[in-house]
């Protein structure tokens, strides 16, 4: 567990280092490496998509398309934990309305626009429990810091939820080896902190195949 390897995505975009400041308050910074190529991953453990940024700018250019595809088998077929942040969560879904682009397609569902003057929503809101699950243990405020201006409805894989100017957010999505955050965990404080610690310490709430 001591030696576990994270994997950061690097586009060359994002909120890459405010990531990895908050791993380094979890596990060695030796161990906690930028991913600019698909080869990285044979040696890593969990990955971690960072947010901030527009799905447009994932596919912006072939090198970045190639890459998100290669992804996209990789983690088909090897199952490895992922931990998918705002945009990093929304890439995975068939459609954005963003650029009326594609995204990966994993996941069924449809990136939507929140439906208000007040978008983009930036703030803390407290996440609705409708499925308890470990990614939140030991947290008593499930409150998080969220900045986006689209999001997933409610699915049946929704664990938590918000409800902003009448759009239902799906705050935590989980599938098998998935989960995807709508809010960010480097930007929220100490529940924040125990999010990304669930994630790479609890093995017991993932499924992860060994190369």
């Amino acid at each position: 567990m001591y030696n576990m390897k994270v994997g950061i995505i690097d586009l060359g975009y994002g909120n890459l280092f405010s990531i990895k400041n908050s791993l380094k308050r979890i596990i060695s910074k030796e161990n906690i490496i930028f991913i600019k190529k698909i080869k990285q991953l044979k040696k890593i453990d969990k990955i971690i998509f960072p947010g901030n940024g527009s799905i447009i700018d994932c596919f912006n250019n072939m090198k970045n398309i190639n890459f998100l595809f290669l992804l996209r088998k990789l983690l088909i077929t090897k199952k490895k934990p992922f931990l998918g942040i705002c945009l990093g969560k929304q890439i995975l879904f068939n459609f954005n309305k963003e650029g009326k682009t594609n995204g990966l397609g994993l996941f069924k569902g449809n990136i939507l626009k929140i439906n208000s003057k007040k978008a983009p929503y930036i703030g803390w809101s407290k996440i609705k429990e409708i499925k308890r699950h470990k990614i939140t243990k030991k947290i008593k405020k499930l409150i998080f810091y969220f900045s986006h201006s689209y999001y997933l409805v409610k699915t049946k894989y929704t664990y938590y939820k918000i409800n902003y100017c009448n759009n239902n957010i799906s705050s935590i999505f989980i599938s098998k080896n998935f989960f995807l955050l709508q809010f960010h965990p480097e930007k929220s404080s100490y529940q924040g902190l125990k999010i990304l610690k669930n994630f790479i310490y609890d093995n017991s709430s993932f499924r992860h195949i060994q190369q």
